[in-house]
């Protein structure tokens, strides 16, 4: 299960967020404070240190560069670690119990409810992971519970980014650097939105058919 989808930029901007487990306010603001500082404060620190060896070399009169390093375009899925809210404190099990007292005719939504359930109690007492990738100025971020895989979960946001960069009309060029893409997202949100909710369902993948997608949020555009 995916338990939620951030998209920030690299200056910390929130562009996107959607949120599938039950998490509580101080869950989400922890999250995210969790996510913004694992990816954006080693960027300041590397951004501080070339800084310093600019003025180093400057100060010893050789020549330095002041530029800095390029953003990279795309980047593989890597894993975030995001330490629990409260550690000290244990997972409530009431979901688990009262999902095995329930009857055979509930016992779905009892699972799927216990499954929710268990996520946001294992985000406040203990670790959990998030897969993010970097495509030009934006970090894609997708919180998992352990069901889910990196390796599948990088593929589902390379999905997603590949088609809403065809939704936002962005043309190959563009795309293949990222050019455009934050600006774009930021001005057609509720297109990332509705990708979003045609691929994913209560936080479960329910379709991973490119023309299957486009087509559905297109029709769903023109409703509106």
């Amino acid at each position: 299960m995916f338990l939620y989808w951030i998209v920030i930029s690299i200056s910390g901007s929130q562009k996107l967020c959607r949120w599938f487990a039950p998490l509580t306010a101080d869950e989400k603001q922890w999250v995210l404070l969790q996510v913004k500082q694992q990816l954006l404060l080693p960027q300041v620190a590397a951004e501080g240190a070339a800084a310093v060896a600019a003025a180093a070399a400057a100060a010893l009169g050789t020549k330095g560069s002041s530029s800095k390093p390029p953003v990279p375009s795309y980047q593989t899925a890597q894993v975030l670690t995001i330490p629990p809210l409260h550690p000290n404190s244990r997972p409530n099990s009431s979901s688990s119990s009262s999902s095995s007292s329930s009857s055979n005719s509930s016992s779905s939504s009892s699972s799927f409810a216990s499954s929710i359930g268990s996520s946001s109690s294992s985000i406040s007492s203990s670790s959990s992971r998030a897969v993010y990738r970097q495509h030009a100025s934006l970090y894609c971020v997708v919180g998992i519970n352990e069901e889910e895989t990196p390796l599948v979960t990088g593929e589902v946001i390379e999905l997603w980014l590949r088609v809403l960069q065809q939704l936002l009309g962005l043309a190959a060029a563009a795309a293949a650097e990222g050019t455009g893409l934050e600006l774009q997202l930021s001005l057609q949100l509720e297109k990332g939105l509705l990708l979003l909710d045609a691929m994913l369902q209560q936080g479960y993948l329910v379709c991973t058919d490119s023309e299957v997608l486009l087509s559905r949020v297109r029709e769903l555009l023109k409703q509106d």
